[in-house]
């Protein structure tokens, strides 16, 4: 549709034609000028068309920049969970005992009985035989390989969490443009 067509599109044309058979009449061509502004109106919305896509292209583009750039953070919040996890792990492993801990070991391994051997590194309590000692050594290992177990499956837990909620977010930020 050329530049003209479109400007007159908006005007009604008046035009006098003559009719065959020698009389003169006035006949509005509003045939043609509905056609015009069909044209016209086609035109403006190609035209919003092309537009939307271009906003959509940049929208696109953008969300692909920001799952990028969620994707480096989570590979360095992963880094800096191993590193944290490297450093517990190098720690002694009373480094981490409250003091209160400290000071009720020293108070029941000052006494007499099973509890007292086991704190003291001694034998205080005449009742502790190495079959009782392998004993209690057992079921303190299960314990400690249950709580293992448990805190694996806690940290998988919060891990799949994290990453759900991410994925929460994203969703929502998409509803909401």
């Amino acid at each position: 549709v050329s530049q003209t067509s479109l400007q007159d599109a908006g005007q009604p044309d008046t035009r006098h034609r003559e009719v065959s058979g020698g009389s003169v009449g006035q006949l509005d061509l509003r045939g043609s000028s509905n056609s015009l502004q069909l044209a016209d109106t086609q035109q403006l919305l190609v035209e919003k068309i092309v537009k939307l896509q271009r906003a959509c292209a940049r929208r696109q583009e953008k969300l692909d920049l920001l799952e990028e750039h969620v994707e480096q953070l989570m590979n360095e919040i992963k880094k800096k969970n191993r590193l944290i996890q490297n450093y517990f792990m190098g720690l002694e492993t009373g480094a981490l005992v409250s003091e209160e801990s400290d000071i009720h070991k020293a108070t029941v391994g000052g006494g007499q009985g099973i509890m007292a051997s086991l704190y003291s590194s001694r034998v205080s309590d005449a009742g502790l035989t190495l079959e009782l000692s392998l004993e209690i050594n057992k079921k303190l290992q299960a314990v400690l390989e249950d709580t293992l177990l448990k805190n694996i499956t806690l940290k998988e837990n919060i891990n799949t969490l994290g990453q759900e909620i991410s994925k929460m977010a994203m969703t929502k930020q998409r509803a909401a443009q």
